[in-house]
């Protein structure tokens, strides 16, 4: 009886144990799968990539989610799950120029140029060409937004620093010798051109600045009072042409006016007023480039005479000359000036200047006639223009003689007369 209920004990352990084993849903360290692989049910699976069996045997994904590292996730990429950017629904990583872009966006095939970081984001640079470059393009490929003596340049060229002695000049690296002296326009390589041969068409440029081969746009570009503009601009615009832009007059400003002395018809090249102001000049219907004041005051200070008159013989016949000096349009034996100074070839009127006084628009129509009183006929001994260079240097020399009322010389050519002078502004 003994022998029997010791039997009947075992067989039942093993009954039981048979009943756990075919029981098992999901034992990891069973020995039956591999590794990596879980039981549940009777079918060894990941549970890595499941969407049956994500991360455990009883956890399914729905229909719009797949299973990531043992996570349900939704399988359309979106700027939610997606920090590179989108190729369809596969989220890539975003840096490169196959695949480019950030924060969940379509991903971008960079066809001209690469991929890269500004910091935030993931996107195409396009390569710096002159096709949409007007500055310079630097070593790495980037378009500057302004020329400097550090980076100089122009139409997507590549950058250059300017040396000591030179700075950039509307894009060319040019002396400074020449942007100081030069009474006309000068070449990249410091050669001055003057101004009566500024306005060629391959050597285009104001006083003070770089020439230019007007070529260098295009066809059918043209020099225009020192700037290249394109014939079509030139023929329809009635205000002023920023290369092939008309600018008319009522859009006009200080940045883009005509130059003061311009007289090209129907339209000139338009100017930076630099110091100036962009103002209605009376009586004519057009806007030019002019002190912003109330007016001018010049002061006669000495001058020197020529000894004798064009035929070789004195001015006088019992002395020196008697000179005065008038600043007018034209001259009439009738017309007052400064006191004559009585015989004298070096007349001085320092210690008490003469001064006449126009209206900003007065000057520049005006010239010093230097006459020798005589009781009857006055004689003119020689005449000459003021210096008007204030008008005609660009940005780069706002400050010279003109403003800063330092004498100033007027010198005749013909005879070698000469009268020294100071022009103040009153604003």
């Amino acid at each position: 009886m003994r022998k029997f209920l010791i039997l009947l004990l075992l067989l039942s352990i093993n009954i039981i144990s048979c009943d756990d084993d075919s029981n098992n849903t999901g034992d990891s360290n069973n020995n039956s799968c591999s590794e990596g692989e879980i039981l549940c049910g009777d079918v060894c699976t990941t549970t890595s990539d499941n969407p049956q069996h994500c991360g455990d045997c009883d956890t399914s994904c729905s229909d719009v989610e797949t299973c990531i590292d043992g996570q349900c996730t939704s399988s359309l990429c979106t700027p939610q799950n997606c920090t590179g950017c989108c190729d369809g629904n596969t989220c890539r990583t975003g840096g490169s120029s196959s695949a480019c872009g950030s924060n969940g966006i379509a991903c971008a095939q960079c066809s001209d140029g690469e991929c890269e970081n500004n910091g935030s984001i993931n996107q195409c640079t396009t390569s710096c060409s002159p096709d949409n470059c007007s500055t310079c393009c630097t070593s790495s490929g980037t378009c500057v937004s302004e020329a400097s003596d550090a980076q100089c340049g122009t139409r997507g060229e590549e950058c250059v620093s300017c040396s000591s002695s030179s700075s950039c000049t509307s894009g060319a690296c040019v002396s400074d010798s020449c942007l100081e002296t030069c009474n006309g326009c000068c070449l990249p390589d410091g050669t001055c051109i003057n101004h009566l041969s500024a306005n060629a068409d391959d050597k285009c440029g104001r006083i003070g600045g770089l020439c230019e081969n007007c070529a260098d746009y295009g066809a059918n570009w043209i020099c225009s009072s020192g700037g290249c503009i394109t014939e079509t601009c030139r023929e329809s615009c009635t205000g002023c042409c920023n290369g092939d832009t008309c600018v008319s007059l009522e859009e006009q400003d200080d940045a883009n006016c005509r130059h003061f002395d311009s007289w090209d018809s129907p339209a000139p090249s338009c100017t930076d007023c630099g110091p100036l102001a962009c103002q209605e000049q009376p009586g004519w219907d057009r806007h030019v480039c002019y002190l912003d004041a109330q007016s001018l005051s010049i002061y006669l200070l000495d001058g020197e005479m020529p000894e004798f008159d064009e035929d070789g013989d004195s001015w006088d016949p019992y002395g020196l000359p008697d000179p005065f000096v008038t600043l007018s349009e034209y001259y009439s034996n009738s017309m007052v000036g400064s006191p004559a100074m009585d015989d004298t070839l070096f007349p001085d009127w320092s210690d008490n200047p003469y001064e006449w006084q126009f209206d900003t628009f007065g000057l520049w129509t005006r010239h010093f006639y230097v006459v020798d009183e005589d009781s009857a006929v006055h004689d003119i001994m020689f005449w000459c223009d003021p210096n008007m260079t204030i008008f005609e240097r660009d940005r780069k020399h706002l400050i010279n003689a003109f403003i800063d009322g330092e004498v100033q010389e007027c010198i005749d050519s013909d005879t070698g007369g000469i009268i020294r002078y100071r022009a103040e502004i009153n604003y």
